[in-house]
């Protein structure tokens, strides 16, 4: 699909069959198809819109109501558990990897030139992180990543909290033209503003997931830095 993420959609597809009761065998039965292959469809990380369109029709949904919910689904947090953060911590190499496997979507020839890896190397980087389970090996060295949402990653954690640091070192050093803000704000402006904050970087998250599953799309990579803090610029 080229407009929506199929995944999200066929996740709020699910979290429907449950509200109204209904199995995979008695949608199946309703499809008239074979409940092998309803269940395909509900794993598949991608497919076409009249599959969307025929389980909306079966559980008697707008298909514009479930898209739109899926497209609105909240931005999720998340971090590293602390295992993963101290293999991390001793293979950044590993997280590279990672970074650009999962979050760039690159391919392997372009991940072991980018970071001038052998492919040897890089499949030691893939069984690490199969076992630190972060990506799932499969047959025929096959890869099965973590699927695409959108996320506000939490820096805690001593690995966490130095990518952090070095992120925002660098986004300021590489920034041409750096912008700071003073607001004096009433306590019910201030939790408007956190708002709208939180709806504009959720509305691009979600828009960076459906765009990055968008082939014809020209993409352009951006990094964005924010944070808020009370009290003034000037400590006595």
């Amino acid at each position: 699909m080229a407009t929506v993420n199929y995944h999200l959609i066929m996740q709020q597809l699910k979290s429907n069959l449950k509200k109204q009761h209904l199995s995979y065998a008695r949608l199946a039965q309703i499809l008239d198809i074979p409940e092998s292959t309803l269940k395909k469809w509900f794993g598949a990380e991608d497919g076409p819109f009249n599959r969307i369109n025929l389980i909306c029709e079966a559980l008697g949904l707008s298909v514009y109501a479930v898209i739109k919910s899926a497209e609105e689904q909240s931005i999720q947090t998340f971090t590293f558990t602390k295992t993963q953060q101290d293999f991390f911590l001793k293979d950044r190499t590993t997280f590279n990897v990672y970074w650009l496997l999962v979050y760039e979507r690159l391919d392997e020839k372009s991940i072991q030139k980018q970071l001038s890896l052998s492919s040897l190397d890089y499949k030691k980087s893939l069984l690490k992180l199969d076992k630190n389970q972060l990506i799932q090996l499969g047959l025929k060295e096959s890869v099965r990543l973590p699927r695409m949402r959108p996320v506000k990653w939490k820096f805690e954690g001593r690995f966490m909290e130095e990518l952090f640091l070095e992120w925002a070192n660098q986004l300021i050093a590489d920034n041409t033209n750096p912008l700071l803000q003073y607001f004096q704000l009433s306590p019910s402006s201030e939790e408007e503003f956190k708002k709208d904050l939180e709806a504009l970087e959720e509305k691009y998250a979600r828009r960076t997931i459906i765009e990055l599953n968008d082939p014809s799309k020209k993409l352009k990579q951006i990094r964005y830095f924010s944070t808020h803090a009370s009290g003034s610029f000037i400590k006595v």
